[in-house]
C-alpha cells in the first residue's frame, strides 16, 4: 500500500472500486507527481511568485481592495521564503534543523 492509497481510504473508496477512467487518471496523476524533480517545484514556486507580484502591482491602492492586498502580500512573502529555500541549501538546512528542534519541544 502506498501513501497515495491512504489518500483513497480516507475518502472511503479502494482503488478496486474505481471505473477504468478513474483508475487511468489517477494512474497518470501518481506517475506526474512521481516525476517531479526539485528544479520543476522551483520553477513553479517562481511562477506563481511572479503571478501574485504582478497581481499585486495591478491592484488599486484603495480601502476597497485592503483585504485582497493584505492576502497577496502574505501569499507573496510565503512565496519568497519557499523559493529562498528551494534555491538555498544551507537555508533549507537552517530552517529543518530549527523545524526538527520544534518537535522535541
Amino acid at each position: 500500500m502506498t501513501p497515495y492509497d491512504d489518500i483513497l481510504k480516507a475518502l472511503g473508496l479502494d482503488y478496486s472500486e474505481l471505473e477504468p477512467s478513474e483508475r487511468e487518471s489517477y494512474d497518470k496523476s501518481l506517475f506526474e507527481i512521481k516525476s517531479l524533480s526539485l528544479d520543476d517545484i522551483t520553477d513553479s514556486i517562481i511562477q506563481c511568485k511572479y503571478a501574485v507580484e504582478l497581481e499585486l502591482v495591478d491592484l488599486p491602492d484603495t480601502a476597497d481592495h485592503q483585504d485582497k492586498n493584505c492576502k497577496l502580500k502574505a501569499r507573496l512573502k510565503n512565496y519568497i521564503v519557499l523559493e529562498a529555500m528551494l534555491l538555498d541549501p544551507a537555508r533549507r538546512l537552517k530552517v529543518l534543523k530549527r523545524q526538527l528542534g520544534n518537535l522535541k519541544k
